[in-house]
């Protein structure tokens, strides 16, 4: 086993780690409303990455709040004993603990729809690529279930084997299920890009491939030292708890920042016209559009083969 901490120790450091990374987290949520409220006045606003944004900031706001009440609890209402802090922090069944896990799985799960959204969209509203990451994502809300189930009856330890075989198969489920919406993102975005590179048309996607895989390298490099730590039964992994739910809003929202910064560095500075990025938007993202940029398009199939329709562009991987 390898060299633990103090449990007292980890929760609160897990706190305060978390209050900073909600810091950073909260800039990017304000960044992304002004991308997408103030931006974008000429289109339609997405409503389902819109809608996905706020709800997002509402989960992780509430479970921040009780993480915060169940330390107060723990070291002001509980700290009158050397060892009441410890024992009040023990109870893994504990009203707080529940809620916040209950939230974590349910911003989880929120943040997996949203990126398998994203790859439905790229993939121009085919289904067929999004049915592997569904899987998983059933995977995840089916570990969750258990998760939960367990943490309802008294266990005096975070490692019991009841409940680590389902912590291992929702963080094995999410990571899984990250690595391959990313991936498959990637692909077909390099395969576009390929394609207008081989043409010499239009500008590269190169860009747009950095900031998906350092986005999603961020995530997921986050839930695999959770993953290690727990595994090696490292109060360390109490830390990662906490981390990763700012994380997770912090790699959904730095893709919208990001591209909303350079959309404004590639607009034409005519005020309401830039259509750059128009997936977040729009709700019909692959239709012709005309573009104040030079665009390179690979001609979708038509709607009348069920298929979707309309051409994509270059735009419309960069905010998927």
């Amino acid at each position: 086993m390898s060299p633990n901490i103090n449990l007292t120790t980890a929760f609160f450091t897990g706190l305060i780690t978390f209050s900073l990374l909600y810091g950073v987290y909260f800039v990017l949520f304000l960044g992304s409303l002004y991308v997408l409220f103030y931006k974008k006045m000429a289109g339609q606003v997405n409503s389902i990455i819109l809608g996905g944004t706020i709800l997002q900031f509402i989960l992780i706001s509430v479970c921040y709040g009780i993480r915060w009440d169940r330390i107060y609890t723990a070291f002001i209402t509980n700290g009158g004993t050397p060892d009441g802090p410890l024992l009040f922090l023990a109870q893994l069944n504990d009203w707080r603990e529940l809620s916040s896990t209950a939230l974590w799985a349910v911003t989880g799960a929120l943040g997996d729809v949203m990126f398998i959204y994203r790859l439905y969209i790229v993939w121009d509203y085919r289904l067929q690529p999004c049915l592997a990451p569904l899987a998983l994502l059933t995977g995840s809300l089916a570990s969750t279930i258990g998760l939960i189930s367990v943490l309802e009856r008294p266990i005096t330890t975070a490692y019991t084997i009841n409940l680590t075989r389902w912590v291992y198969a929702f963080l094995s489920f999410n990571l899984a299920q990250n690595i391959l919406v990313n991936v498959l993102i990637i692909a077909r975005i390099w395969r576009i890009n390929a394609r207008a590179t081989s043409l010499r048309i239009g500008a590269t996607l190169w860009p747009t491939v950095v900031v998906l895989m350092e986005s999603g390298a961020l995530y997921s490099s986050f839930v695999l030292v959770f993953l290690v730590t727990y595994a090696c039964q490292n109060n360390a992994a109490m830390i990662m708890t906490d981390m990763v739910l700012p994380i997770m809003g912090i790699a959904f929202n730095i893709i919208i920042v990001r591209v909303g910064i350079s959309s404004k560095d590639n607009s034409t500075g005519k005020s309401g016209s830039n259509s750059h990025g128009t997936v977040i938007f729009t709700h019909h993202p692959t239709n012709s559009i005309a573009y104040p940029l030079s665009n390179f398009t690979e001609t979708a199939p038509s709607p009348e083969d069920g298929k979707g329709g309309g051409t994509l562009d270059r735009h419309d991987f960069e905010y998927a």
